[in-house]
Parts: C-alpha cells; sequence; structure tokens
C-alpha cells in the first residue's frame, strides 16, 4: 500500500478556516491519499510542541497567510522570543529542510477582507510590525504563489504538490498564469469531455480555435481541476508542437516525464517504442498542445495507451490525419464579461467606469490576446500618470483608435493580426519612454524559433548583460506589457507567434545581423556553451547567412558526432536539412539515412559508418580532428556495405519482431502484420513506426483505398474479418466456421472477398458486413484470389491437386452483376502467388515449384493470356515469393525465396533486371511514387506461418529499369549467392577460406581482398579448414537428408586431391595443426583420416544416441593432440584424437554449445552457448575463468586470436566487437549490413573478417589496440 502524503498546513486559523477545507476537499477530489497534520483544536491556541513535532514528521509544508500574524504562545510555553505559532511552524519547516509552499492572500482584496482578521487595522501594534517583517521576509521564496478566493487557493496548492516531486505522479502542466480569468463556458464542456467515464465518451478531445483565442489556457485551466486530475491517476503529461516540431525531442520529453529518465535509444521509431512501453497499462492524459500538422498528430498517437487532450487551430486537423470519434471543444470570442475581467484585471472597476471597460473590451473583439495587450498598457497608463481609472481609459481609448487598433473586422484574420502589431507597437513607445532600449531588444526576440522557450542566459548572451539584469530591467517590463510570458522558476521566455510576427515587422531589414551577433557571444561554435546552443546553432547559422560555417559545422566529423550524442540522430538530420545542394552535406545525410539502424543504438560508431558509406571523395572532404589512438577502430578494408549514390536510398529494419503479413498502406507507408504488436505502419519518409490492437495477433491484412482509410485484418486462425475506418475499428464481420486466410477488396472497396482454410470464397459489403455470395470448395480443387480495389472483378485462379495434366484456370468473377464473367486457362501449374495490378486489368499467376520459375500475366479485360515470364532458379533452391506490378502496368516485379528482385517487362516478356534485394526471402514488392519498396525477411515454415523473423525493408531510388542488374554490381560479384556458412584464417593470415550455402567454397588473398579461386561442392558448406603445412585446404559439405562429404584440394595450386564420404551428416572438420591429420565429426562420432591420402586411421565415439547430447560442431585444438567438442546439453568435452581417450568434461552451458575457440597465447577457451551467452575457460584444466556482458547482444559467431588476448564476436544485429581477454571488456566494434554468420581474426588480432547471411566477406584492420 502506498504510503499516505504527510502535509503540514500552516495558517491563522479562523481567517483562513474556509480555505484550509477547500483545499482538502480538492486534493480528495483529486485522488490523493493526504493525512492532514492539524487536528489539535477548534482555535489558534495550539500546543506549540505538538505542532512542532508535527512539522518535523510531515512531507512537506503548506504556508498560507493572510493579514494575521497569529497566535502567540506566552514564553513559559517555549516562545521566549515571542513569535506567532505561524512563524514557528516556518522556522521549523526550515529547521528540518521540509519542502515549503507558500501562498499569499492577493494584495487587492484587502479592501473587502474583514476588519477583524487584519492586524494593521485593530490588531495589537507589536503584531504590526513582526506580520510585516514576517511578509517581507516569506515574499522572497520563488515558491511563493497568490490567491483570491478558496477555489483560487486549492487549485494552487494542489498544482504545487502535484509539481512537488512528493507525490508520486507525473504532473507537467504548465501553471496558470497570474490573473488568469476562468471561461467555466468553455472549461466545463472540457472537464466534462476528459473525466467522461460512460460507454459513449469520446476517447480524446480536441482544442480548437483561432490564435490568440486562449486554447491553450484553457486547456490549463481544465488540468488544473480536482477533476481531471483525479480521473487520471497516473498523472498528467504534456508537450507543445508548433509548426515545425522536433517529434524525436517531444517523444523524449514525454519519455523523461513518465520515467525520469531520458530514453537510451536515438530514431524516433525507437524513442516512441520506448515511451509507448513507460506509458503502458497507464491511466495518465498526454496533452498535445499547439499541433499543427496530422503526420505529428499521427506520430504521437501511436503511444496507445493513454488519453489524449490536444489544441490546435487548424480547423480539419482531425479529418486530415484520419481520425474519427473525438469529442470536439470550440474555443472563439470570450463572453462579454469575462473580456471586460480580463480587461480590468488589477484595476478597481466601480459604476464610473464599469461601462467604458465593456465597451472597450467589446471594441477589442473579446480577443484575449488583444485585450491582454491593451489591459497591460491600461495598467501602465493608470500607474504612471496617477490618473482616474476613467481618464485613463479615456486616453488608451483615444491612443489605440489613432492606431488603427480598435473596432476592427473580427471576421478578419488580417485585421486582427494588424490590431495586434498595432497595439504592441504603441505599447514599446510608451515602454521606451521610460526604459530606453526595450523595446529594441523586445523585436529582437524575433529572431528565435516560433514558439520556442528562449532561457535568459542566452539573452544575456545576445544583449551582453548579467542574467539577472535582463530580468529585471528588460523582460520584467515586457512581461507587464503581456509582450512575453516570463516563466520565472524555469528561467525562460515565450513569444506568442502572433506577438512575434508583430515584432518581425520593427526589426529591419537585416535580421541576420542579430543571429551574427549571438553567435559571436557563443565564441567557438564547435563547442557551444549550453544546450539551447546545442540543439539551435545550426538553424541561428542558417538564419545569420553564414552558409559556409554551417557547411563546416555538419561536415566536420567530431561535431557531427557529438550532436549525435547531444541531440540524437533526429535533431542532426533536421541540422543536415537546413543545407540543400551541397554534395558533401547531402552525401553525409544519405550515409546516416542508411546507417539508421545502426547509429540509433551505437552513436559511438558513426565515424565507421560515414566512411564505409561515404564515396572516397566526400570522406575526404570531411574535416577529421585527430583521435585518440587509445580508442580501438575497426577500419572497413573492402566497401562492403550499401553505398551512398547506389541504388538503395533507405534501410530499414523491424527487429525481432514476428511478421506475417506485408502489404502497401498508401503511398508512403507499408502496413505490416505483427504477432507481438497488432498491426504496424511504417512511414517509408520519417521512418515512424506505430502499433495498434497489440492485444491481437494479425495475420492476413487488406487495404481497401488508395488513402489507407479503410483496412481489414483477421487474427491467426480466426473466422471474423475486423474492419478499420480511418484508424478505428468500426465493426467486425463474424465470418463463417472456416478460418479466413486471404482477404482482399474490390469494388472501390465496397466488397471484401475473403478466402478460407478449405478454398470456400465468401464476398461481404465491406460496410455492413453482410454476405453477398460464396463460392463453395471443390474436392481436390486449390484457390487463390486477387482483386484491385479499383476494380469490380475478382481475379480466381484454381488447380486440380492430384492431376498432373489438368490445367490451372483463372475464373473471373463480376461483383456488380454477382456471377462468372469468363475463364482463362494458365499454362502454368501449382500457382503459389497472385496478384493484380492497380487498375485491376492485369493479374499476375507465379509457379510454385523450386526448380521452375515463371509468372503466367492475365489479361483480365479481353479474357487472354498476355505472356509467361521466366527466370532461371538460380544455383539454389529458389522460387517466386511475391508479385506485383509496377504503377504504370507496364512492368511486373517478382521476389525470390533467394532474396532477389525480378523485373519482367509484361509486354515483350523479357527479364529486364534481377537484382540481389535481400540476404533473407523477400516477401514484398511494391511501388510507392518513383521508388520501389521491397521487404525481406526470415520465414520459418511457409508463407502463411506466423513466424517470419528478421524483417528488413529496402527503399530502392529511380526507376526500375534503371537499377543495376546483379550481373553489374562487383560487390555482389565477390559475394557468396547465400550465407557465409564456414570461415577460417591461414596460419600467417595471408589466405582465408569461406563456405556457402549456395555449395561454394573460395580462397580469397588477404592482402589484395580479392577471390583467387572459387570451387563447388556437392552440398551445403559446413566448415573450412586451411594447413599451410599440409599445403592443402578442407571442406565439410552436407547434402540429400544423411550424407556428408569433405573435399580435400591442394592450396598451391587449387587441384582436388580426394574425397572423404562421411558416415552421417557431418557437423564439423579440421586439419590438425601439424598438418598430419583430417578429423571429421558427425553427432555421435569422430574419425580421424590422413592428410596423405585421406584414409580413415581411427574412430570412436563422442556420445551415445541421445539426440538431446549430440555434438552441435562446435571443435577446436586447445592442446597438441587434443580437440575439444561441444554438445547439445552444454557441456564441453577434450579429447585426446589419437587414442580416443577422453580426457575432461565440464557443464559449460544450461544450453547448447554453439562455438568454441582457444586463444593460445592467453590459454583460455572460448565457449558460445545458444542463448548468446561467452565464457571462458582455463584451455588444459577446464577451470572457469570468467563470463564476458555479451548479454542482449544475441553474439551467434566467435573467433579468439591465437596469439593476442583477443576475442571476436559476431551478432545477429550485424555487430562485430573486439574483446580483451584479460579486461573483459570491448575494445571496438562495426556493424554492417546484414546479421553475421561467421568470423575469423589473424594470429595477431590485426586482421578481422566477416561472413553475414547475404553472402559478403567483410575485411578489416584493427587499429588502436
Amino acid at each position: 500500500m502506498a504510503k499516505r502524503l504527510r502535509v503540514y498546513p500552516s495558517s491563522t486559523y479562523e481567517d483562513l478556516a474556509t480555505y484550509r477545507e477547500r483545499v482538502f476537499a480538492a486534493l480528495a477530489r483529486a485522488g490523493l491519499d493526504v493525512a492532514r497534520m492539524e487536528d489539535y483544536s477548534s482555535s489558534d491556541e495550539r500546543p506549540v510542541d505538538r505542532c512542532l513535532r508535527d512539522v518535523a514528521q510531515s512531507d512537506i509544508y503548506v504556508g498560507v497567510f493572510a493579514w494575521r500574524y497569529g497566535y502567540v504562545p506566552p514564553p513559559e510555553h517555549g516562545n521566549p522570543e515571542g513569535k506567532s505559532i505561524t512563524e514557528l511552524e516556518y522556522r521549523e519547516a526550515e529547521r528540518c529542510k521540509l519542502r515549503k509552499l507558500l501562498f499569499f492572500v492577493h494584495p487587492d482584496t484587502r479592501e473587502h477582507w474583514p476588519d477583524r482578521f487584519d492586524d494593521e487595522k485593530i490588531g495589537p501594534s507589536e503584531h504590526r510590525g513582526r506580520l510585516i517583517t514576517f511578509r517581507n521576509e516569506l515574499a522572497t521564496e520563488k515558491t511563493a504563489s497568490f490567491f483570491r478566493t478558496p477555489d483560487d487557493l486549492a487549485t494552487l496548492v494542489l498544482a504545487a504538490l502535484l509539481r512537488s516531486g512528493v507525490v508520486d505522479r507525473p504532473y507537467y502542466v504548465p501553471s496558470r498564469p497570474s490573473g488568469f480569468v476562468a471561461r467555466p463556458s468553455r472549461t466545463g464542456p472540457l472537464i466534462a469531455a476528459l473525466i467522461g467515464n460512460d460507454p459513449g465518451a469520446a476517447a480524446n478531445t480536441i482544442v480548437q480555435g483561432p490564435g490568440g483565442f486562449g486554447k491553450t489556457f484553457l486547456a490549463v485551466d481544465a488540468c488544473h481541476s480536482p477533476e481531471v486530475v483525479g480521473a487520471f491517476p497516473d498523472g498528467i503529461l504534456w508537450t507543445t508542437l508548433g509548426r515545425a516540431p522536433n517529434l524525436a525531442t517531444a517523444l523524449a520529453d514525454l519519455h523523461v516525464q513518465a520515467t525520469g529518465t531520458m530514453p537510451d535509444v536515438a530514431s524516433i521509431e525507437a524513442i516512441a517504442k520506448a515511451t509507448a512501453r513507460a506509458l503502458e497499462a497507464r491511466r495518465c492524459l498526454v496533452v498535445l498542445d499547439d499541433v499543427w500538422q496530422p503526420e505529428d498528430l499521427q506520430c504521437l498517437l501511436q503511444l496507445t495507451f493513454p488519453r489524449f487532450l490536444v489544441t490546435s487551430r487548424v480547423t480539419n486537423l482531425l479529418d486530415q490525419a484520419r481520425e474519427r470519434g473525438w469529442a470536439e471543444v470550440l474555443v472563439g470570442e470570450m463572453q462579454p464579461t469575462e473580456a471586460a475581467t480580463l480587461l480590468a484585471r488589477g484595476l478597481h472597476v466601480d459604476d464610473t467606469n464599469r461601462r467604458a471597460i465593456l465597451e472597450l473590451s467589446d471594441r477589442l473583439g473579446c480577443w484575449p490576446l488583444l485585450i491582454d495587450l491593451v489591459g497591460a498598457r491600461l495598467m501602465e497608463e493608470y500607474r504612471t500618470r496617477h490618473e482616474n481609472l476613467t481618464s485613463s481609459i479615456e486616453r488608451v481609448v483615444t491612443l489605440f483608435d489613432q492606431r488603427g487598433v480598435l473596432g476592427f473586422d473580427r471576421r478578419n484574420s488580417t485585421a486582427r493580426n494588424s490590431a495586434v502589431t498595432n497595439s504592441i507597437k504603441e505599447g514599446l513607445t510608451f515602454a521606451n519612454d521610460t526604459s530606453p532600449g526595450v523595446a529594441d531588444k523586445a523585436t529582437e526576440l524575433a529572431i528565435f524559433p516560433e514558439g520556442a522557450a528562449i532561457p535568459v542566459l542566452v539573452l544575456a548572451d545576445l544583449w551582453h548583460m548579467p542574467a539577472l539584469d535582463v530580468e529585471e530591467d528588460v523582460l520584467r517590463i515586457l512581461a507587464n506589457l503581456r509582450i512575453v510570458v516570463w516563466d520565472r522558476h524555469n528561467s525562460t521566455v515565450q513569444v506568442h507567434d502572433l506577438v512575434r510576427r508583430a515584432l518581425l515587422t520593427f526589426l529591419g531589414t537585416d535580421p541576420g545581423a542579430v543571429h551574427r551577433r549571438l553567435l559571436l557571444a557563443w565564441g567557438d561554435l564547435h563547442v557551444p556553451p549550453h544546450d539551447y546552443a546545442w540543439r539551435r546553432v545550426c538553424w541561428h547559422l542558417r538564419e545569420a547567412n553564414r552558409r559556409e560555417d554551417l557547411r563546416a559545422l555538419l561536415t566536420d566529423l567530431t561535431w557531427l558526432e557529438a550532436k549525435l550524442r547531444h541531440g540524437g540522430l533526429s535533431a542532426l538530420l533536421q541540422d543536415l536539412d537546413l543545407v540543400s545542394d551541397d554534395d558533401d552535406v547531402d552525401g553525409v545525410r544519405a550515409a546516416l539515412l542508411l546507417s539508421t539502424a545502426t547509429i540509433s543504438v551505437q552513436p559511438e560508431l558513426l565515424a565507421q559508418q560515414l566512411e564505409s558509406r561515404l564515396p572516397a571523395s566526400v570522406w575526404e572532404h570531411l574535416k577529421i580532428r585527430v583521435a585518440s589512438t587509445t580508442v580501438g577502430r575497426l577500419r572497413s578494408r573492402r566497401r562492403t556495405l550499401t553505398q551512398v549514390g547506389g541504388p538503395v536510398t533507405r534501410l530499414f529494419s523491424l527487429g525481432n519482431r514476428t511478421i506475417s503479413s506485408i502489404t502497401s498502406l498508401n503511398g508512403t507507408q507499408l502496413l505490416l502484420a505483427a504477432a507481438e504488436e497488432g498491426l504496424i505502419t511504417l512511414n517509408l519518409e520519417t521512418s515512424h513506426v506505430a502499433a495498434f490492437w497489440p492485444e491481437r495477433a494479425p495475420s492476413a491484412i487488406a487495404v481497401g483505398d488508395d488513402e489507407g482509410r479503410v483496412v481489414a485484418y483477421t487474427v491467426r486462425d480466426g473466422t471474423a474479418i475486423h474492419m478499420v475506418t480511418d484508424g478505428s475499428e468500426s465493426h467486425v464481420i463474424p465470418g463463417t466456421n472456416e478460418s479466413v486466410r486471404t482477404i482482399t477488396f474490390c469494388g472501390s472497396g465496397r466488397t471484401l472477398v475473403t478466402r478460407g482454410d478449405k478454398d470456400t470464397i465468401h464476398f461481404y459489403d465491406s460496410s455492413t458486413g453482410r454476405l453477398l455470395h460464396s463460392l463453395p470448395s471443390a474436392e481436390g480443387t486449390a484457390r487463390l484470389v486477387s482483386a484491385s480495389h479499383r476494380s469490380h472483378i475478382v481475379a480466381l485462379v484454381e488447380y486440380r491437386l492430384h492431376d498432373e495434366k489438368a490445367p490451372s484456370v483463372v475464373r473471373l468473377f463480376d461483383v456488380q452483376r454477382v456471377q462468372e464473367v469468363g475463364v482463362v486457362e494458365v499454362p502454368i501449374r501449382h500457382v503459389s502467388q497472385m496478384a493484380a495490378s492497380p487498375s485491376g486489368r492485369l493479374a499476375a499467376c507465379t509457379h510454385s515449384f523450386v526448380h521452375a520459375m515463371a509468372v503466367s500475366v492475365v489479361d483480365v479485360q479481353y479474357r487472354k493470356i498476355l505472356g509467361v515470364l521466366n527466370a532461371e532458379p538460380g544455383p539454389t533452391i529458389n522460387m517466386i515469393t511475391c508479385v506485383a506490378f509496377s504503377s504504370d502496368e507496364r512492368l511486373v516485379m517478382g521476389g525470390t525465396r533467394g532474396g532477389e528482385l525480378l523485373v519482367w517487362d509484361v509486354q515483350t516478356t523479357e527479364l529486364l533486371r534481377r537484382i540481389n534485394a535481400h540476404h533473407n526471402s523477400t516477401a514484398f514488392v511494391g511501388q510507392h511514387g518513383s521508388h520501389i519498396v521491397t521487404a525481406g525477411w526470415t520465414s520459418s515454415g511457409g508463407l502463411d506461418s506466423a513466424g517470419n523473423k528478421d524483417c528488413n525493408v529496402k527503399v530502392w531510388a529511380g526507376d526500375l529499369e534503371a537499377l543495376p542488374d546483379a550481373t553489374d554490381d562487383a560487390a555482389a560479384m565477390e559475394r557468396h549467392g547465400s550465407d557465409v556458412s564456414a570461415m577460417e584464417i591461414s596460419g600467417d593470415g595471408s589466405v582465408i577460406a569461406t563456405g556457402s550455402y549456395d555449395r561454394t567454397v573460395a580462397l580469397w588473398d588477404v592482402a589484395r581482398m580479392r577471390r583467387r579461386c572459387t570451387l563447388r561442392v556437392r552440398g551445403l558448406v559446413r566448415t573450412v579448414s586451411l594447413s599451410h603445412s599440409a599445403n592443402v585446404y578442407a571442406v565439410l559439405s552436407n547434402y540429400l537428408m544423411d550424407s556428408g562429404v569433405v573435399n580435400v584440394w591442394s592450396l598451391a595450386n587449387g587441384e582436388p586431391l580426394y574425397e572423404i564420404e562421411t558416415t552421417d551428416l557431418g557437423e564439423s572438420m579440421a586439419v590438425t595443426p601439424d598438418g598430419e591429420y583430417v578429423l571429421v565429426t558427425t553427432a555421435v562420432t569422430l574419425d580421424v583420416h590422413a592428410v596423405s591420402d585421406g584414409s580413415r586411421t581411427r574412430s570412436f565415439a563422442i556420445n551415445d544416441w541421445n539426440s538431446a547430447s549430440f555434438h552441435t560442431g562446435a571443435l577446436c585444438f586447445s592442446a597438441d593432440g587434443v580437440v575439444a567438442l561441444g554438445f547439445k546439453h552444454g557441456v564441453v568435452r577434450w579429447w585426446n584424437f589419437a587414442s580416443g581417450q577422453k580426457l575432461l568434461e565440464i557443464k559449460a552451458h544450461e544450453s547448447a554449445v554453439m562455438r568454441l575457440s582457444v586463444a593460445e597465447s592467453s590459454g583460455i577457451l572460448v565457449s558460445l552457448g545458444s542463448e548468446g551467452e561467452v565464457r571462458l575457460w582455463h584451455a588444459g584444466t577446464g577451470a572457469a575463468v570468467g563470463t564476458l556482458p555479451t548479454a542482449g547482444l544475441n553474439v551467434v559467431t566467435l573467433a579468439a586470436a591465437k596469439n593476442k588476448g583477443l576475442l571476436l564476436t559476431g551478432s545477429s544485429d550485424g555487430t562485430a566487437r573486439v574483446w580483451g581477454l584479460d579486461s573483459r571488456k570491448q575494445l571496438a566494434c562495426f556493424a554492417v549490413d546484414s546479421p553475421l554468420k561467421v568470423c575469423a581474426v589473424s594470429g595477431d588480432g590485426c586482421g578481422v573478417f566477416l561472413g553475414d547471411v547475404s553472402g559478403v566477406v567483410h575485411f578489416f584492420e584493427l587499429e588502436g589496440v
């Protein structure tokens, strides 16, 4: 149970009793469990010792002060100094260092305060002096606030407690401004919308109205009400967006508000996910203030758990964002009495001037912003000239009438804005008469970004003044004139955007000069002096017209790294966007976009990523300061990462999500079905990822229009179809007793077509769910279905499962006429994929056999075959996995199991392009505008499986016919056609051997980084081994289901020497260090063969036939004549392979041992468990040495340097790391574009080599270690 908050309310008793009761009633309505420490008696005569004891035991002190000094206990009660109970309580709170919240009754209430409660009128004389001294001392407290009514005090105390940190709920609502005027006709409906709990209540609320009409203040007022605070027991968060927000900063701010810590990720997607997790299952309110763009709103709405309150001046924001069902509160002019109250704030209004106030507020259009400005000027007039209020009003009316401020057309926004400008001009003229120079300083506030909170210290930089002088000599005057909103607590000022526009008109012809002055004050821009300068230095450089200096920063590697660490990737990209038409800056931006997945998580890899992706000419232009030589670095020797200027412009990774389906949502977004997160949208322009309905596991998905406003999805193995309209689930179509496998739209999205697991086809009215028609399944016949939402024709392909001679047919069904309208015979069988062209005029059917790839194109309009598109499968098992048409329908695009993108010409049937697109299966292809988008995934059980992992998305530049063919790609020619599955380096470090699942083996010249030769083997390569002493290299590959073969070649000339057939599937193979023997292992045996001729010299069992403890293939030599082997049940065993004797056994891991390697110079054996844990052992005794901190790194491979205490690990996220075995610390790292499979390191640790799942071999040099 949560600890109760102990609040000590200190005040004189009788005069403030009603105020205290109202405070505690508000705290109770807000849901705060508060212990009241004041229940002594019904008078001021409280026992001193008990009061002071309870103060000391409290969590927070709340002092409320009016016009009485209070009861003074006699000296014999422990009060020799004759202080009042109220002052003694305050002194005790100070002594105990309690958090103190002080509240004073406002001076303008004194006239109406009862005389009996005012010591200056009737109290003892000694009390008057003490009261004045005590109040003057307390008035210096920064936390002091002023109240006028009991409700006013209750609101202030509640907000102050929530902000104090002693209440365990976040509350980031801005303070209500001094003299705030309530608007109950608007606040009431807003509060009702926010706390509505009935089933018909809207989930979210928007406050809309023109600029300057008080939307933000209305939201602030509502969020101060106890009812709203109580409705959200997990807090109220607040962020302001504005016209051009930094979404990463906004999301990070919300994360800080929710958790108290910055997110440990950098990309917008990752920050959004982290913030969503922080808010998961919380009953909180998130306020998004001043939202302009629908894209910004959509990005923030992916935080699905909280309720939202949005303020915006954009009248159709919700329509643009495709949001429905929100409560809307419209804000316009103030009520006449409200406007008059705001205008007369702080003035003494009576019957002689009340009418004049009402008339003036009406002539000001009852517009809060303008009334605030004119009211401030009226107050200054009244104070300065010491005239009566009526005379001051007449003078201000005359003055502003002459300036064109009054009587404007209320419906004309231009006229309203002109009135604001004229009002500000008059206010500045008045201020300059009394404080010369203030007007010029005020106009310079316009140089700062719209909506920015400007730190006082930045203004001190600009004006070369102490910060205290800035506050007292400038900001106090401007705040009194309402030209700025001054946040004294945070030492910042803000300027309303309409006021800022007015100030810009006074700034002169060279605003850049002011920016240049500010930049000069900051000194060395490579090391900005504070947070604001870090965030805004590039913006001010652009505004100062210092393009070359801006370019110099953006091409300075040291500054780029510092900015990335300080503000994150999103902020850095925003800075780069400030410069256009510059090759170097454009190159850096493009490289960052390609490296998003890496540097968002590992910003320290920025330099390596830029060097590896940028053209050499651009990299050389980057200004690189001297780096510390003590920092380890992996330098890429071969350009194997995706290059800037190449065909791929963006890379996205969906991480470990389990994806079951992908489709296009609209022109900029993909829609994906994810097992853990529900429906996911990926924005291809901004990289934003949003998730919906995470409690479900969708499988099939379909989109019913070009804008993505209508979506349908099914839950895996479910019979119902869920319909989503404008982002909200509108209804559910129950379906039948058959699980739904495929869904598609046709007829302008009005008809939904489904295919069940028994191949029954159903047609539904998508808006009502009414079943329109059904096509029952046929025995022994398989069906697929496709359609375009733009067409009313549905294409159904049918083929007989067990009749090899029966042709496949495409049946064309008209949903408007509800009848079949044509049949087209297709010259291919066993169709696995279907796709309709965008218009629905064409349909494509793909062949499903793995040894032939063909696509039949059907002309739906003329009921005929246009042609058959063919492609050779290639060297590995291959098939077409997805198919789509280009937007102009001239081309057909196909993805393959081998990760290729195929492009055919529909008319000529020519295969135009064959591109190596992905390291895993190409699961999606589509055209988005001028770009081609492909997605790859690793399937774990067919296209309908729920287990497709490692989903990665690529955006390709240019048109399809301009993309480079695989045969034109030099890097592709140098890589394997499938995973690099094996790798070993020669003892002298001059040669590495690699093997692949594409049945090839390659020898590489390390110095030249080129292939020396490539050889083909019978099966999937398992291991490779080199021996300079024996002048051979050997390869173990497996083929069929239970056969393995070891091929041995001459290392000198590449001539084959012999083959060794294994007794079962081979698990591992190695040539002994002395070059005498080849060791071959299966799951249960170890065979020893002579290198000279391949003859088997001995064979012995290494395990029984229990499959749970089979050998995994992990093998290394720990000493002369000793081999260490790893097993499935986590055991490592040492064997003397000459005698067959088992020497040692240890339990190394709880899971299977996947890799073993020995650092000979250190005498350490390293093991890798399938869970990714890396452990160190004494190579001779098996004693435990330690564990590397690899938790969460997803390590899949490792290799130790034989002659140096270094270890290389490779991870499934593509990251390679070098570790010190003695220190067990990471010394260097690098990330490639694809998951790593194998690795090798030279004996001296200088040469590092990686093989990834896309077939690429990477060459690195380790520096600084």
